[in-house]
């Protein structure tokens, strides 16, 4: 009887395991898809800021984004970015200091 408990909690730990396993792939593709989908809205907000379409973004123009679109300035801050954190990054992106991004 002990041999048939031991198989019984054998079958039980093998398929938390398949479980935990499966989770965590789905987790991973989970994360691939969402890092896709934050890249493709990233190219398309630098499309909208870039409102003389020069190809490149001025600090203004990425200080009016974030204060007239609610969702850039939304999935900023869900990455603890706020208004004085943008223009310290794109001071350390502008690495020729010319006040542009390319």
């Amino acid at each position: 009887q002990l041999g048939f408990t031991n198989l019984i909690l054998s079958v039980i730990v093998d398929s938390a395991a398949q479980d935990r396993e499966t989770d965590v792939r789905a987790k991973q593709i989970e994360a691939a898809r969402k890092e896709e989908e934050d890249m493709r809205y990233f190219l398309e907000v630098m499309e909208r800021i870039d409102e003389d379409r020069s190809g490149n973004i001025s600090l203004d123009e990425l200080m009016k984004a974030y204060e007239e679109d609610d969702e850039t300035q939304m999935r900023l801050l869900a990455l603890g970015i706020d208004q004085l954190e943008l223009a310290k990054i794109f001071r350390m992106l502008d690495w020729d200091e010319d006040g542009s991004l390319e």
